[in-house]
């Protein structure tokens, strides 16, 4: 092998190996600060969402500010929309999420359907 060829391959080498020193230390500190930045900005983010949601009648919850629960699928909506205000008008508690019902019960009913009087 050449001299000068065998130079190059270590300065590569070097190089690759820098950069991922680099990148590999740069996503530790993106890591270290990103879970509670991340967090809020995700939440912030979805408040923001189905605040448009509600606005346009996609979103009926019956809670203010409105649940997370449904809009994540972890309810039986799992189209992301809530419905709860509607179950509550129908007297059908067992398909109120737990958040909505939590809500309720702290007071914070908001219902369009002014159905805010619930036996829980």
């Amino acid at each position: 092998m050449n001299y000068s060829k065998l130079i190059i391959l270590i300065a590569l080498i070097s190089v690759f190996f820098l950069g991922y020193i680099v990148i590999k230390d740069y996503s530790k500190t993106e890591s270290a600060e990103s879970f509670e930045q991340a967090r809020s900005n995700i939440l912030t983010d979805i408040d923001e969402i189905l605040e448009r949601a509600e606005e346009s009648g996609e979103y009926k919850c019956c809670i203010e500010p409105a649940c997370k629960m449904c809009f994540l699928g972890n309810w039986i909506f799992e189209d992301g929309k809530c419905d709860c205000d509607k179950f509550i008008a129908q007297g059908d508690l067992d398909n109120v999420c737990p958040e909505c019902r939590h809500g309720i019960e702290q007071g914070e009913c908001q219902s369009a359907l002014d159905t805010c009087v619930v036996e829980i």
